[in-house]
């Protein structure tokens, strides 16, 4: 059994946060880390749930999970999570390497002496693509606003008007 163990949270990588499908990437990082780590996950799902997910998509070579119950529900995230970490710590674990999908989460396991692998998947990198955003319209003060700066750069701009123009 290896003396270093890796945390590795399983909403956002090894599991999607809306609809609860594997993650292809953090599956292999899973079975990839087993060799040499204790793998210990962490979850905002209670034991049944996750148990369940887990045995679905054959995750078994871990050496403990942390989960989402008791007091932990009404917990915000960042603290839910620091307490489940604790939490292995307690169990005699020494922990070297956590990966999270949270900034947030990330910088408060740095702020407090974590090593951190902050995994962030390439399906994020526009916020409307994220499951948390919120489609928000633009004023409309602000459309106009943008259309009259373009009008006028438009108009300041000499390459682009008609007299400038090579018709051949």
């Amino acid at each position: 059994m290896p003396v270093s163990s890796a945390v590795i949270c399983v909403e956002g990588i090894l599991q999607k946060t809306v609809s609860q499908a594997p993650i292809p990437l953090g599956i292999a990082l899973y079975h990839s880390l087993a060799t040499n780590f204790n793998l210990l996950l962490i979850s905002e799902q209670p034991k049944k749930e996750l148990d369940y997910w887990l045995s679905i998509e054959a995750l078994n070579r871990h050496a403990a999970v942390e989960y989402n119950d008791n007091v932990r529900m009404f917990l915000p995230e960042t603290i839910r999570k620091f307490h489940q970490v604790s939490a292995l710590r307690s169990r005699k674990y020494s922990i070297d390497l956590i990966f999270d999908p949270n900034p947030s989460s990330s910088a408060m396991f740095l702020d407090n002496g974590f090593n951190i692998a902050t995994l962030i998947h390439s399906a994020y990198a526009m916020p409307q693509w994220r499951p948390d955003y919120e489609h928000k319209t633009k004023p409309w003060s602000e459309i106009e606003e943008y259309q009259e700066n373009m009008a006028k750069l438009k108009f300041i701009d000499r390459s682009i008007t008609d007299e400038n123009k090579d018709y051949n």
